[in-house]
Parts: C-alpha cells; structure tokens; sequence
C-alpha cells in the first residue's frame, strides 16, 4: 500500500509531502516514509542588472553583492540539494508502539518499524513550491558575518563553516543550509523549550542553539550532528499516515539513529529492539 498526505511542519515549518509505503515490508524490511520538499530557489541579484550591488541579512546587515553567472548557480542547487538530502535520508528509524500493520511472511506474523527517507525537488515557480528560497552571491567579506534564514542565503551556506566553540575549546562547524532546511520542516533549535531558552526570543535567543557540548555540536544547534528527535518531520507524517500516536506523546514512534528490524508478536510483546540483521526463517 501507498498513501500520500500533505503535512503541516508546525510552528517554526511549511508544509511539505509525505508518502508511506508499506509494500517494501517483509520479515527483514520497514516500512518507509519519505518526506518531499518541493522547493523554488531564485537567484538575488543586484538591482537595474548590475554587476555588484548591496543587500541586507535576516538582522538587517548590509553586505555586498555579486551578479551570479550560470555555472555558479547551477553547482549551488545541486550542492543545496545532495548536502540537505545526505543529512536527511536514511538517518532514522521510528518504532512501531502500536502493533501496526501487521503482516505475514512464511506464515509468521510481523509487525514493522519505519524508515525515514527525504526527498528534495526544486520546481520552477514559488506557487508549484512548499517553500521559497532566495539565495545571495556575497563577497568573501561577508562569509562569516551573513546571518542567513530558512528564506535567504548566500553561496556561502553550503560551505561547512566553523561557528562557535564549546567548553573544551573545540569549534563546532555547520553548513548553514543543512540547519535552515531543517528549519524549513518544522525542526526548532536543540534547546528550544529549555529554561534557558526564553520563550521572548520566538527560540532564537544564543542560548537555544545549546548550552551542553552535545547540544552545540549538534544540527540543531552550532554544528552538523543528528540528534533522534531532529526526526520530527517523519514523526508528524507516521501519526498522520498511520492515524495512529499523537505528536506530545513522546513513545508513539519514537525515533532512533539505528536500524530496528520488524518484530514478532513475541518481539514487540517483550520490548526487544533488533538492532542486529536476526535469522529468520
């Protein structure tokens, strides 16, 4: 079976797809949920079709600017889309705490996991779009300084660029793309909801982006490491695919960073979690 919906990212996300497809399932495979983002990424360009110009930052800041030429802005999308999907695909897996889609393979029932795949298509035009994105050709003057959002970037966002340094000294490096794209899906920033993150600042405040090393390090906060709850997205699509868990509860699909093979009654029954590929016979 397939099915199709379209998600709502919440609070902080747009709207993107979803389809779940259990027609993959059997004693060794998940079911998968893919989320499809299509996007419109448009050029910015300085005015009256100069060759440099000045723009501002999500804080306002003016930087100046380059006209992009062909080749650029074609390596940047591609680059754009297989960074964002390389964080995103394949990287979780939900478990199944409902008995769901129980299946049969050599008369043995099965109950299955779901693994979280991502799409990334670019369209054509902001109405074909989730979302659009406009993106900036800044002078090296500007690499470190430009503060991006999930609406503006430069051609510097897709770089792996250091940021901040945690308690050991150690600087945490992000591609800024990677971390707005997962904004775009409705992920908040690591410490967002903590006590020492203030809810005046809408979770934007320094201290959201993480105050533990883990948490600094992390996609969410100043670096590019995946934390399981970063699999929002695939949560919100499993509960509407399914019809099964709601969002605040935190064991309905819960998510994990390693492979969980289907269970058996007896599995599920018993709480096993089959990280390793099991015999099955």
């Amino acid at each position: 079976m397939k099915k199709k919906e379209t998600i709502n990212g919440g609070a902080w996300g747009k709207k993107f797809d979803a389809e779940l497809n259990t027609d993959v399932c059997d004693r060794y495979n998940n079911a998968e949920i893919t989320v499809i983002s299509k996007l419109f990424i448009q050029q910015g360009n300085p005015s009256g079709n100069a060759r440099t110009g000045t723009t501002n930052d999500s804080d306002g800041t003016s930087h100046d600017i380059l006209r992009w030429n062909a080749s650029e802005w074609n390596a940047w999308k591609s680059r754009f889309v297989q960074v964002a999907r390389r964080s995103g695909h394949g990287k979780f897996w939900l478990i199944n705490n409902f008995k769901w889609n129980e299946f049969k393979d050599k008369a043995i029932d099965y109950y299955p996991n779901i693994w979280c795949r991502l799409k990334i298509n670019l369209v054509n035009s902001a109405a074909n779009a989730h979302h659009s994105i406009t993106v900036f050709r800044i002078t090296k003057s500007g690499k470190r300084t430009f503060r991006p959002d999930f609406s503006l970037m430069t051609n510097y966002s897709t770089w792996e660029q250091r940021t901040v340094q945690d308690s050991n000294k150690k600087w945490a490096k992000q591609r800024a793309s990677v971390h707005e794209f997962f904004h775009i899906l409705g992920v908040k920033h690591v410490d967002h909801g903590k006590a020492h993150c203030p809810s005046a600042s809408g979770g934007n405040a320094e201290a959201c982006y993480g105050v533990a090393d883990a948490d600094i390090h992390s996609l969410m906060g100043a670096g590019m490491e995946l934390q399981a709850k970063f699999a929002d997205p695939w949560r919100r699509a499993a509960i509407k695919l399914t019809t099964k868990g709601t969002v605040g509860s935190a064991d309905d699909w819960k998510p994990v960073k390693t492979r969980h093979y289907p269970r058996t009654l007896s599995e599920v029954t018993n709480g096993a979690a089959i990280t390793s590929r099991p015999n099955r016979r």
